[in-house]
């Protein structure tokens, strides 16, 4: 196979796919691993750049479900200061603001951008004390002169814990 070019339908970042990774990349879509399959820029799935490089059929469309959307829990408005540590990133502290929070991870805005995949550790400033949250990095996107990150905790929260920080927070 030849080298191709993708481009990701969400940030525009592009890629040049060496011959070598062509193969690799097309096993990883048939078998659904999407990691390897995702934007270096901003997290997002090329599985649709990578079918239409190649002119791949489109996967039939799933059977529709009442499951509404992609999320397992309901994401609570809660804007938090937060303080960020990533061992990859050689500025030491930074200071951001978390946006919402699920049970199973949150979005938090940064002046930095940390790529998808890096390891991050929190510190949100709650009024009731300072909370701690491992995580990861799942997908960024620029906003303004900040960055937002999509943030999976290490371990899910039980929904008590987002509930708690929710009405301590909106007193």
């Amino acid at each position: 196979m030849t080298p191709i070019e993708l481009a990701c339908e969400t940030c525009g970042e592009r890629k040049t796919v060496p011959q070598g990774e062509v193969e690799a990349l097309v096993a990883a879509l048939r078998e659904g691993n999407a990691e390897r399959l995702r934007c270096l820029r901003c997290g997002m799935s090329l599985a649709r750049p990578l079918r239409r490089a190649l002119n791949l059929p489109e996967p039939e469309a799933p059977q529709r479900s009442n499951v509404r959307g992609r999320r397992r829990f309901v994401r609570l408005q809660v804007p938090l200061p937060a303080v960020g540590h990533a061992p990859q990133f050689s500025g030491g502290e930074f200071r951001g603001v978390v946006q919402n929070i699920s049970a199973d991870g949150l979005m938090v805005e940064f002046p930095v951008h940390l790529p998808p995949g890096s390891a991050l550790d929190l510190v949100l400033q709650t009024q009731g004390g300072p909370v701690g949250i491992q995580g990861r990095v799942v997908w960024t996107a620029p906003a303004g002169d900040r960055v937002r990150h999509g943030v999976e905790f290490r371990e899910a929260r039980d929904v008590a814990f987002v509930m708690k920080l929710f009405l301590i927070e909106e007193r």
